[in-house]
């Protein structure tokens, strides 16, 4: 197969979330390109993270990001990005804050590898980070 099937909790969120899902495809006549594949992963994330549903959003982030070739480098940067924003907004919902920020930055450093203009991914791990600085600091008192 070109890719991996997705996960049986991204399944269950596709299958219980139905109004989320997507209808359309690119080419419905044709075999989709991996790339394509990836997009249409990278879409269905974006319907989650914008129903607030950003465990979901995430799996399809990376369903997105073991799918995309290698050689799209601007593709794989902004699917690194999303699953960053996406861990962000976990974070302000999760019990373990810190490990959620943690991705932020690493998803982020991801991105600028392989764009190191990308704008939006450096102001997100910048602010991340001076997050984690805060809990350092926090730690160092308590």
């Amino acid at each position: 197969p070109l890719f991996r099937s997705l996960s049986s909790a991204t399944q269950s969120a596709a299958f219980t979330a139905s109004s989320l899902t997507t209808t359309d495809t690119p080419r419905e006549d044709a075999e989709l390109t991996p790339l394509e594949v990836a997009r249409g992963s990278k879409n269905k994330g974006n319907k989650f993270f914008k129903a607030g549903k950003y465990r979901e959003a995430i799996d399809y982030y990376s369903e997105a990001l073991r799918i995309c070739p290698i050689d799209e480098k601007d593709d794989l940067a902004a699917f690194y990005q999303n699953r960053a924003a996406a861990y962000e907004q976990l974070s302000k919902k999760e019990v373990d804050e810190e490990d959620c920020i943690r991705r932020v930055v690493e998803n982020c450093s991801e991105a600028l590898k392989l764009n190191p203009r990308y704008v939006k991914a450096l102001q997100r791990r910048a602010k991340a980070a001076q997050r984690l600085k805060e809990f350092e600091m926090e730690i160092g008192r308590a």
